[in-house]
């Protein structure tokens, strides 16, 4: 009789290779936001895949860049720190992207760790060179013995339930450390904060993305109108001009923004959703302790 096997596996890899779209693609459902725009993902995130036999904990991970900020360097040694007590590494890459010293970072870390490790080669539904994809493939290879190589992609899914079932055979045989009614491994809070910066990168200018952060004030059942969650948030941008740009002219950006987030709140809690959100200017906020602790990176 087949034995159930059960195991944590890390997706490590620079910045918009596509982790977090693989991550809600194999769980199902949107357990990470997604944009177009690097540092997307700043948090460590979990998400739970489940079927007969087995169940498999993916740990999704920012993207690893040689910034220079406080931010920057908690985010690597999130991604660097989540390597660690699980029981394999899928290391993504760009199948369009050379490789740069982000890799030879992350190289050089996966070499300490004596665990099963597989290279995915994310994003062939838009493959533009062939011969530089096998040229980068080939130029990891001979620097790390990987057990399994991959090419799928994370939009369509192709090969992407191949390299499940191959993720499987190499977990060891455990039960599920989770019951199947669990679906969500982050707090309400952490997933509101981050559906609204989702909303602030798809919907503002290019020079936002890196400059913002999200603050959950307060969550609270309203008096007054039953079954109503009021949620305050804040926003905190780097400079006065980036606050004129979220809260727009006469504050319709910040009104749209707000609209947006708060639908897919309300799709992702089930509740009825009042959303209020403010824009304050915390300049550098990325480049000290403090500012990083108040916009809830630790």
């Amino acid at each position: 009789m087949p034995k159930n096997k059960a195991g944590f596996v890390t997706i490590i890899g620079r910045s918009n290779v596509g982790k977090s779209t693989f991550l809600n693609y194999v769980v199902g459902r949107k357990v990470a936001i997604t944009t177009h725009k690097p540092q997307t993902t700043r948090n460590v995130l979990r998400g739970i895949y489940n079927c007969e036999g087995a169940q498999v904990i993916f740990v999704d991970t920012p993207g690893v860049q040689s910034g220079k900020t406080v931010l920057d360097k908690k985010m690597n040694k999130a991604a660097f720190a989540s390597l660690y007590d699980v029981d394999l590494i899928l290391y993504m890459i760009d199948c369009n992207q050379r490789i740069n010293e982000q890799d030879r970072l992350i190289l050089r870390s996966l070499k300490n760790h004596d665990i099963p490790k597989f290279l995915v080669v994310n994003k062939i539904d838009n493959l533009k060179n062939e011969a530089h994809m096998v040229e980068n493939v080939l130029s990891l290879m001979s620097e790390l013995e990987f057990d399994e190589v991959f090419y799928i992609s994370s939009l369509d899914g192709n090969n992407v339930e191949r390299t499940l079932n191959k993720i499987i055979e190499y977990l060891p045989e455990s039960e599920p450390f989770f019951s199947e009614e669990v679906e969500n491994l982050q707090t309400e809070a952490f997933m509101i904060s981050e559906i609204i910066r989702e909303k602030i990168l798809l919907l503002t200018h290019e020079e936002i993305p890196h400059s913002v952060g999200v603050i959950i004030e307060s969550i609270k059942e309203d008096h007054e109108v039953e079954d109503l969650l009021v949620i305050e948030a804040k926003i905190i941008v780097e400079r006065a001009t980036q606050k004129g740009i979220v809260i727009g002219k006469n504050g319709s950006m910040l009104k749209e923004i707000g609209t947006e987030a708060r639908k897919e709140i309300v799709r992702t809690i089930k509740r009825k959703v009042y959303l209020e959100l403010y824009v304050t200017v915390e300049p550098n906020w990325k480049s000290y302790d403090l500012g990083v602790k108040k916009a809830g990176y630790e």
